[in-house]
């Protein structure tokens, strides 16, 4: 699909710049808005975004662009991940494991923002319920019975 200089000029002039109301004044006289709240993509490391980067280009070789954003069940992404830890404690270089963890990590927070949307299914994010809520199996099922179905274990068994 092709974008005609009319369209740009269109979608130029149709948008509003955000602002938040804040401004920041530098020492040369220039103001911006704030960046508070809008995280801080100017501290992530280099290295590690080139390496994950990098990670991605051999996956999408691998299963094609995009493959990921399919769907994979949270204890996949969890699975792999402490699998890769595990292998780099143990001394294992002969793959970036670290890189492999950070992707999976990645994976399984993009995963659950795109669930919470209603992007992906409920039933991707598979994992037991966390024990740290000390609710009883029965809570849970009560909480959830509008949309899904655990069993016994906590496992999310069917969206409804």
């Amino acid at each position: 699909m092709t974008t005609s200089n009319s369209e740009i000029t269109k979608k130029k002039d149709s948008y509003m710049l955000e602002d938040s109301g804040d401004r920041r004044k530098f020492s040369t006289g220039a103001v911006r808005d704030c960046v508070e709240g809008k995280g801080r993509f100017d501290l992530i490391p280099p290295f590690a975004l080139t390496a994950l980067a990098l990670h991605y280009e051999r996956g999408s070789s691998k299963y094609g662009d995009r493959n990921w954003e399919r769907g994979i069940p949270i204890s996949r992404f969890m699975d792999s991940c402490i699998r890769h830890l595990v292998r780099y404690m143990k001394g294992g270089r002969e793959e970036p494991h670290l890189v492999a963890a950070m992707w999976n990590i990645v994976g399984a927070v993009e995963t659950l923002e795109r669930i919470e949307l209603g992007l992906l299914p409920v039933t991707l994010d598979d994992l037991p319920y966390p024990l740290l809520q000390k609710r009883s199996f029965v809570e849970l099922n009560e909480a959830s019975r509008d949309n899904i179905r655990v069993n016994e274990q906590g496992m999310v068994v069917e969206e409804l």
